[in-house]
């Protein structure tokens, strides 16, 4: 059975491409997005959260088995206009520090070099391009619904031939642009990540020349912090300050790990299977 991973290799991103994008990029920005990737493992590295857990209650009786795993894959989809190595860089350094080993970007259209980069820094090698035909018919529900009764729920693509695609298992899908239609069918066990809209950032004057390269699709108004860049109108606003304009505080990785948890009733300690 062929899988939507199969499918994405005819759109792979070479390695010489990737090498020229990466050296297009200013060393002073490909500076700050290593820096960047420091300040994530220095954030989520200090503790694990892989591992189980096993509590039994012993006055009433019942016990709960937790355990916490990596997903097996990401999937990273970058929507034509999406420009902000920064948003990218926090999402793939959450999916590595929860141990996710099969990493894939995907450009739905044209692959943008300082996001090329960001990738390469970040240890990904697994990239595409150009596979918006394969990615809207594999994720679409409409289309999903259409195939479900002939091919037992596995995704079609039309422009794949009409090939069936089986989907990964426990994989985390992180959406980054405006694409309503790129959606998880419920039923298939996806967690989707969003970050579809432009977001406003609030930036002094003095951190706007990397700001505006670390978030390039961004809308900028002047920030209440002295210095750096941050999220206003919240009440807890999170700063960074020059050089670190290539952080970002989202997405957790957690949302890259599966909680499995299990119940059972064992009065006295001893369980009651045979």
């Amino acid at each position: 059975m062929q899988t939507l991973l199969d499918s994405l290799d005819a759109f792979r991103v070479g390695d010489a491409e990737r090498a020229r994008f990466y050296e297009d990029t200013l060393p002073e920005v490909r500076a700050r997005m290593k820096t960047a990737i420091a300040y994530h493992f220095f954030r989520h590295g200090q503790h694990s959260i892989s591992g189980e857990s096993d509590v039994l209650c012993a006055r009433s009786g019942f016990r709960v088995r937790t355990r916490f795993t990596p997903a097996d894959t990401a999937l990273f989809w970058i929507a034509e206009g999406f420009a902000s190595p920064a948003r990218l860089l926090s999402a793939v350094c959450a999916a590595s520090l929860a141990g996710v080993r099969d990493l894939h970007a995907v450009f739905a259209g044209s692959p943008v070099p300082s996001l090329i980069a960001a990738l390469e820094l970040a240890g990904v090698e697994n990239i595409y391009a150009g596979a918006d035909c394969l990615l809207c018919n594999a994720y679409d529900p409409a289309s999903s619904a259409a195939n479900d009764a002939s091919s037992g729920g596995e995704y079609s693509s039309s422009k794949a031939g009409r090939r069936s695609i089986a989907v990964p298992p426990s994989c985390r899908l992180c959406v980054f642009g405006p694409y309503p239609r790129l959606l998880a069918d419920p039923a298939s066990g996806y967690r989707v990540f969003e970050d579809r809209y432009s977001p406003i950032i609030a930036c002094h004057a003095s951190a706007m020349p990397f700001a505006s390269l670390a978030h390039a699709d961004a809308h900028f108004v002047n920030g209440p912090a002295p210095v750096g860049i941050g999220t206003p109108g919240e009440d807890a606003s999170t700063v960074f300050e020059p050089p670190l304009e290539f952080c970002w505080p989202s997405p957790e990785p957690e949302f890259f790990v599966c909680k499995t948890e299990s119940f059972s009733f064992e009065p006295n300690g001893e369980s009651l299977l045979p």
